[in-house]
């Protein structure tokens, strides 16, 4: 399923839209939820922490939201879309 859909997801956000999984969004610039906007450039490390979604920026963790990962339509499409502009905000290392 991530397969077939990634690619429209990628087109997208690079079209400038926004993209809405449960309570999180993401575009090309930043990701939020609950009230928080985190830019991607600010985010070092994504992972699932305690069955929810956590950022690890300037080296803290950040719960960005108390939705249950199980409760966020398309969670591997989010997740591999919010790498994939994670790792494109990074730059060449």
């Amino acid at each position: 399923m991530t397969d077939a859909q990634l690619p429209g997801a990628v087109a997208a956000v690079q079209a400038g839209q926004t993209l809405t999984f449960g309570d999180i969004s993401i575009s090309r610039e930043a990701v939020w939820a609950s009230g928080k906007t985190v830019p991607w450039v600010q985010i070092q490390e994504i992972k699932v922490k305690d069955g929810r979604v956590s950022l690890r920026v300037h080296g803290k963790w950040l719960s960005l939201t108390t939705t249950m990962v199980r409760s966020i339509p398309n969670f591997f499409v989010f997740y591999a879309l919010a790498e994939r502009l994670r790792l494109s905000a990074a730059g060449p290392y």
